[in-house]
């Protein structure tokens, strides 16, 4: 019965609030701790109930060996407000995280030193960019839905944190947050740190680092500077700023305006005439047009950007895989808590071509298994829960040296990868659009 009050104060706060912006945007605040988080906090054991119908289940014959999860952050505040969009209210609460979405946890250098440099980022601003009551809670539902999966169904994973597990995060503070909330859900009421391992964003190879690789950066700036000379891209941004009435004097970037209505929308605070399907359909088309040319290249530049950019990664995931052939995988389960940034580009190598941004908690798995007769490995993709066939593969279970075949564009060592990093000009970057 209190589950069902709670709901129906929250309909109330919401109605009251899609009638007046103000003043919704003024209950919406009173609202929060009753309803939202009172809410949230009644129904975290039905977000953990059992998903087996999700699962698609590999065949008998087959043993899981290895997981690996690389997931987006939770739900956050928008990265920057610009001044042509309208001033809007967020609940007082929205950065407080529920109780049940911490665990202890420490984090480490991936030399095992003690690491905090990502405390820096928390003096930059106290609402920007930060995880939210949402956010959290998205995490820690991922968390019981893994757990669900690899503890309780497969029987894969033991029930409590054990030195089977390596998680890994960008030091972005929401990043770190997001992948506490999912170690809540995973393996609830942990009282022992779990370690996180954390590197300098100048060493991080979690997404396309511009600032560890000047190549890359010059390969891709020129879309994010200049998005304008993508293929009709004036057009649309002229079109969608007419749709929000936002003057065409106004330096409006695209995906910092799609950034801010999606946060916006999310939280249940985007004002009503900036709420436009289709608008908002053309603005999120657009955003992404941009984001896949400066993170995944265009068509000339593609396998280079995401060699460089996101090959690192997938040169640790294949790591991973061999590690745990050579040594009866001691470790059983990766998780990279990572950004949109990280995701685009890696569903861009595995060949998931869906047009979409990745939405907030969004997953990748990579499954390992083994055929008990043979001996002989398989990989499976997961994207969202879903089993994806990958680019150069012929099956969504692929054989592990198909697989390997297939990534093998996007590897380069080290040396090979610093040399390159270290190129300031080439015919290549001759050809690419000039900018300031």
């Amino acid at each position: 019965m209190l589950a069902i009050k709670y709901k129906q104060l929250f309909n109330q706060c919401f109605t009251y609030f899609s009638k007046s912006s103000i003043m919704g945007l003024r209950v919406i605040s009173i609202c929060s701790s009753a309803s939202v988080l009172g809410y949230m906090m009644l129904r975290r054991e039905a977000n953990c109930v059992s998903k087996s119908d999700s699962v698609q289940q590999v065949p008998s014959e087959f043993d899981l060996k290895l997981v690996q999860i690389v997931f987006r952050h939770g739900a956050r505040t928008p990265l920057f407000i610009p001044k042509y969009l309208p001033k809007v209210l967020y609940p007082d609460d929205i950065l407080q995280h529920p109780q049940h979405t911490f665990v202890p946890f420490n984090t480490l250098r991936p030399d095992g030193k003690p690491y905090e440099g990502y405390k820096l980022h928390l003096t930059k601003g106290k609402f920007l960019g930060n995880l939210t009551t949402t956010g959290a809670e998205q995490m820690y539902r991922l968390g019981c839905s893994i757990r669900q999966k690899y503890v309780n169904e497969l029987n894969f994973l033991k029930p409590e944190i054990s030195d089977e597990v390596n998680v890994r995060s960008t030091e972005i503070p929401r990043a770190i947050e997001s992948a506490r909330s999912t170690l809540a859900g995973l393996f609830p009421g942990t009282k022992a740190p779990i370690s996180i391992e954390v590197a300098p964003v100048d060493e991080d190879y979690m997404f396309p680092n511009f600032n560890k690789c000047h190549y890359l950066k010059l390969l891709s700036r020129w879309a994010w500077v200049e998005p304008d000379l993508l293929h009709e891209m004036k057009d649309k941004r002229e079109r969608i700023e007419l749709a929000y009435n936002i003057s065409s004097e106004e330096k409006v970037h695209i995906v910092t305006l799609r950034d801010c209505i999606v946060a916006h929308k999310e939280h249940g605070v985007l004002p009503a005439n900036y709420d436009i399907p289709v608008v908002n359909n053309e603005l999120e088309n657009a955003a992404l047009e941009i984001m896949h040319h400066v993170f995944a290249g265009t068509k000339e530049t593609r396998n280079l950007a995401l060699k460089l950019g996101i090959g690192p990664l997938i040169g640790t995931v294949l790591s991973n895989i061999s590690s745990c052939i050579n040594r009866q995988c001691h470790k059983k389960l990766y998780l990279f808590s990572g950004h949109d940034t990280t995701l685009m580009p890696l569903m861009q190598a595995f060949g998931i071509t869906d047009f979409e941004w990745p939405p907030f908690a969004a997953d990748i798995t990579v499954e390992l298994y083994e055929k008990k007769e043979s001996g002989e490995q398989f990989i499976r993709i997961l994207y969202l829960g879903k089993a994806r066939k990958v680019s150069g593969c012929t099956d969504t279970l692929c054989p592990l040296e198909q697989f390997k075949k297939s990534m093998s564009k996007f590897i380069m060592d080290k040396n090979e990868y610093a040399k390159q990093c270290a190129v300031k000009n080439d015919k290549l970057l001759q050809s690419l659009p000039k900018v300031q």
